[in-house]
């Protein structure tokens, strides 16, 4: 037994405390040299009290405003915070310097969370620290997911896109159910080579649930733990530690989510009924020469793939269609393009995509207009670093505000509007100096290795929807016109909050080829 079993909860956690307050005193004398701007930073506490709780973005991006500066400072209980509001300093730091910006912060709640074992290796590679596991996971992560391997995706991706306009069709007043199922769905069949065939099914409900952990935990402070470490030491009681109730409560959902399938398809695969996939072509090339380090980047490669897809893009085409809703004139240009190219006689695919340019302008506005994860995964320095003159301590956790880049008005004038032609040029076509909405997918070696096949999911589903159906405000029983608010959840990752739409199929033929189809 440890020789601390014996120690009263009371007694260490009053000896943390005494503990954390000598530190912070500590620390507030470390440094004299110039750090960026920021709010106000009081002895011990630093600026905690002025860090909001919830959408940070709007606050990080009016404290860039206030102290006119794309770099902020601040510290919360001694913890050092670096945020990044400009294109050009998160690609000075995060991409110039990546290697030294390249280490994870996890959120304590977050690392409790992931733990698979007791010496504590998560399996989501979005917080995994910058090592030799998170490189090899990293790997195989971008084997299947870079641009010249997803476009293996593609038919999977028009079939589910078909799914949801057939489910579109059966129930039209269940949009937000229907489009959270297909993009669930469309990454256990590429990753796991399962069918998943209804929102009840058990792996979507799970995943549901661990994902709704990662989105109450992902950003760092969240919790209180997440600007005092040490209160990852005192007991469930103990004031601010309601977070070890919240993450026992989660864990087993988080670890289902990765292990479940992971098993399942390796059972398939010893009686010959497993469907190709990535996890069956990462058991097949590894095969006897598995490890157990192995076997958890194939693990880690593979959950992270549903964890970072289906919740951004369901966020993205949600915020696609109530775009087209608040902007109708974008929704009808959209609309000629497609009838010109392709019709009302057959479904739009793939071969259509270049002779559609404002179709992918529209994608590229839905990633900036209503970005799905406003506030990039903290950055580690990892050893002291000077930006502009200023200081950046050694450990800092460095934030990109992507809400505030992607709505920079000098880069995008009258970023509240939703305006495709952005991205186009006075022909029409793509545009290639158009400023790109890289920011919703992070920066530097932490950006996300698999945004080719999240474009191409969002394009297909985007360029379907519109081509069957008008989307328009919903009318009450006073044949008035219902208001949206056009609110959205806050977390992790944010979406629209529910809102009332009217979706009419464009023509009785189009209607019918779809059930046709299904």
């Amino acid at each position: 037994m440890s020789a601390f079993a014996h120690i009263d909860p009371a007694v260490a956690a009053l000896s943390a405390l005494v503990g954390l307050i000598a530190l912070l005193t500590l620390r507030g004398r470390r440094s004299s040299r110039l750090l960026p701007p920021g709010p106000k930073r009081w002895p011990i506490v630093g600026s905690a009290f002025s860090v909001p709780r919830e959408r940070e973005w709007l606050e990080y991006e009016r404290w860039s405003h206030e102290y006119d500066s794309d770099v902020l400072y601040y510290e919360s209980w001694g913890r050092p915070f670096v945020v990044i509001s400009s294109l050009q300093a998160a690609i000075d730091l995060l991409e110039k310097k990546s290697s030294l910006y390249a280490d994870r912060c996890a959120p304590i709640v977050s690392q409790r969370l992931l733990r698979r074992d007791s010496c504590g290796w998560g399996w989501d590679l979005a917080f995994m620290p910058y090592s030799e596991p998170w490189k090899l996971a990293r790997k195989l992560f971008t084997q299947h997911f870079r641009q010249s391997a997803s476009v293996a995706y593609r038919e999977d991706e028009m079939r589910c896109g078909k799914e949801l306009l057939r489910d579109i069709i059966r129930d039209p007043d269940n949009l937000f159910h229907h489009s959270r199922l297909t993009f669930g769905k469309l990454i256990m069949s590429v990753t796991y080579g399962i069918d998943v065939q209804s929102a009840d099914d058990v792996y979507i409900t799970n995943a549901q649930k661990a994902l709704s952990a990662l989105n109450a935990t992902g950003n760092v402070g969240t919790y209180l733990v997440d600007f005092i470490p040490l209160l990852q030491y005192v007991p469930e009681w103990f004031p601010g530690a309601g977070w070890k109730r919240d993450a026992r409560a989660w864990r087993e959902a988080t670890l289902r989510m990765a292990y479940k399938p992971f098993e399942t398809v390796k059972a398939a695969m010893r009686d010959g009924s497993a469907r190709p996939s990535v996890l069956t072509a990462l058991l097949e090339e590894y095969g006897e020469r598995m490890t157990p380090d192995v076997e958890h980047a194939i693990v880690s490669s593979a959950g992270t793939a549903y964890e970072a897809a289906s919740e951004t893009i369901f966020s993205v085409i949600l915020s696609t269609i109530l775009a087209m809703i608040l902007f109708p004139d974008v929704q009808v240009k959209a609309q000629a393009q497609i009838d010109r190219v392709v019709g009302h006689d057959r479904f739009p695919d793939f071969s259509d995509q270049p002779n559609m340019p404002y179709i992918a302008a529209i994608c590229k506005e839905a990633l900036r207009w209503r970005t799905g994860v406003p506030l990039s995964i903290a950055h580690r320095v990892m050893e002291d670093d000077t930006y502009k003159g200023y200081h950046i301590p050694r450990g800092s956790s460095v934030v990109a505000n992507s809400w505030a880049i992607l709505r920079d008005q000098d880069r995008y004038p009258s970023p509240e509007t939703f305006s495709p032609e952005r991205y186009l040029d006075a022909a029409g076509e793509l545009d290639p100096h158009a400023p790109e909405p890289t920011a919703a997918f992070g920066f530097g070696r932490r950006a996300c290795a698999g945004s080719a096949m999240a474009q191409d999911a969002l394009w297909a589903a985007t360029a379907q929807l519109l081509w069957a159906f008008d989307f328009r405000r919903a009318v009450d029983k006073q044949g008035r016109q219902v208001e949206i608010a056009g609110t959205y959840t806050s977390g992790f990752t944010r979406s629209p909050e529910p809102f009332a739409c009217a979706v009419q199929p464009r023509s009785e033929g189009i209607r019918e080829l779809i059930l046709a189809e299904a």
